[in-house]
């Protein structure tokens, strides 16, 4: 569900004018609005002519408002780095359209101004890519051009045998895992705003196969070939087969705050700019032109059931750990199951993604 932070006026407007509409002219928003079950809404600056608007929009457009926050969303425009309370909501404010981009740019979130609110950056663009074995595709910064626009602060990297075929002399899932950074991570961001990075795999049973702490190490050190000038904080966690997430973590998948890239077979999908295998790999945004008109599912829905393993592996991380059931890395430091004693608390830091 899509959290929306916004004015109690500017929503009062702006549904009173869609409202007016013929049905096949309303906009992207105005549908992603009316839907209980793709968005959330909460209001701000609830003056008396907006509040009586509101309070008969139930009645009127079966739109339902959520007024716990009006303090919150009253207090960003002189405070931007509130919205990092909420990292992956959506906030319609009453500010100009350059303020509105530079808290997008420097928090990576997606911020419009009431003059300016651009809802096709949530609608996705129908674009999929089905290269052949060898084909010479580039690499994966074509793959994501239609996404890479999109801010972002945080980023989920699933793929079970992402690294099995890494050695100490064939590095290509890292190689991936860097080609897919350095195209999707943010060129601006507030430097203190840690952009978090949370990579899942598991083992690998190749004898010759990295172990979980070169893994961690050699990821680590990649961070500084990205070029960025803000921190990276990145997790690996390891599942082993015996876990009883390891089922729920097979589907490839690449997650940030607004959108999703499904890998039919291997995140490692290419070696030397070339694909690795034959399959499909999607970017997508949170919403398409069919689910809004009720035909399908939203790409955010399938956001919404990876983290929710993720929230689940998060709860119980440490005691997966001591069950070496999983291995987890923070910043190339891995944390061995002798270290997790009760008072020390796993620092799973990608709770961006997972709110």
């Amino acid at each position: 569900m899509l959290k929306i932070f916004i004015t109690a006026k500017i929503l009062s407007d702006f549904v009173s004018e869609e409202a007016e509409k013929l049905d096949q002219e309303r906009s992207s928003l105005y549908r992603i609005l009316k839907n209980k079950k793709y968005s959330k809404i909460f209001i701000g600056s609830l003056d008396i002519q907006s509040a009586n608007k509101i309070a008969n929009f139930k009645q009127m457009y079966d739109i339902s408002v959520d007024i716990s926050k009006i303090s919150y969303v009253d207090s960003i425009p002189s405070s931007p780095s509130l919205v990092m309370e909420e990292p992956n909501a959506l906030f319609i404010l009453n500010v100009s359209k350059d303020v509105a981009s530079n808290i997008s740019r420097t928090y990576g979130v997606l911020c419009f101004s009431s003059d300016s609110i651009e809802d096709r950056k949530l609608i996705d663009k129908n674009i999929e890519y089905s290269p052949y074995k060898k084909d010479n595709v580039g690499g994966w910064a074509p793959i994501l051009s239609s996404i890479k626009d999109l801010p972002s602060n945080a980023l989920v990297i699933i793929d079970r045998y992402l690294f099995s075929n890494d050695t100490k002399t064939f590095t290509n899932g890292i190689r991936n895992v860097y080609d897919v950074l350095k195209t999707l991570l943010p060129e601006q961001l507030d430097v203190n705003t840690h952009y978090h990075v949370m990579i899942v795999f598991s083992s690998s049973p190749n004898k010759k196969a990295l172990s979980f702490e070169e893994l961690s190490t050699l990821i680590n050190k990649e961070k500084k070939s990205l070029g960025r000038s803000y921190p990276i904080d990145i997790e690996l966690i390891s599942i082993s087969n015996n876990s009883r997430f390891y089922d729920d973590t097979h589907n490839r998948r690449i997650i940030s705050n607004y959108y999703i890239v499904r890998a039919e077979h291997q995140i490692g999908a290419f070696f030397d700019r070339l694909s690795s295998c034959s399959q499909t790999l999607t970017p997508q945004r949170l919403f398409t032109f069919y689910c809004l008109r009720s035909y399908s599912d939203p790409p955010l829905k399938s956001i919404e059931q990876t983290v929710s393993t993720l929230k689940s592996l998060s709860d119980i991380l440490t005691s997966e750990i001591k069950q070496k059931l999983c291995s987890y890395a923070f910043n190339g430091k891995v944390i061995t199951p002798e270290k997790c004693n009760k008072e020390q608390r796993i620092r799973l830091i990608n709770r961006r993604v997972l709110k």
